[in-house]
């Protein structure tokens, strides 16, 4: 998968997987959430890291212009074993691209922000990018806001 893939408003995949502590931090994307379930034990190998099982719910591509899934936020996921209430349950990701012919990557160095409701994710996404293109006016920067569903203890 390429982060290029979860910035896709056109992709109709909802859930992916975010490892803590990996090199390669984003991994599996998928229309199911059971999907994901399912095949994680055989797919990811395990190490000194947390497993965040995620839903899409919104693309910010620039201040203006907000990609908001309200079909994902409606889709209720059935109890499992991974179950851990979340007070700040929607997460904020930083994307950058340098230059026109560059990949889109994901920005590390960048803190991954801890929101409470979608609309303050929102409100902090488009503050965030009229930060970063006043510091960086060349670069084109999205931010993909996600649902934590499950933080797995992956060791």
């Amino acid at each position: 998968m390429t982060e290029e893939q979860l910035l896709d408003v056109k992709d109709a995949r909802t859930y992916f997987v975010y490892l803590t502590n990996r090199q390669n931090q984003f991994s599996m994307f998928e229309r199911n959430v059971a999907d994901i379930l399912e095949r994680m034990h055989d797919e990811i190998s395990t190490g000194s890291t947390n497993l965040w099982v995620m839903k899409r719910i919104g693309i910010i591509h620039c201040p203006e212009t907000l990609s908001y899934f309200p079909d994902n936020e409606l889709i209720v996921e059935g109890k499992t074993i991974y179950d851990k209430p979340q007070k700040q349950p929607y997460l904020t990701f930083l994307f950058s691209k340098n230059a026109p012919a560059s990949p889109t990557l994901h920005s590390p160095h960048e803190a991954i922000a801890r929101h409470a409701s979608f609309e303050s994710a929102a409100e902090f996404s488009a503050e965030k990018i009229r930060s970063m293109k006043s510091r960086y006016p060349d670069h084109d920067f999205s931010i993909l806001c996600a649902k934590l569903l499950y933080d797995i203890d992956w060791h």
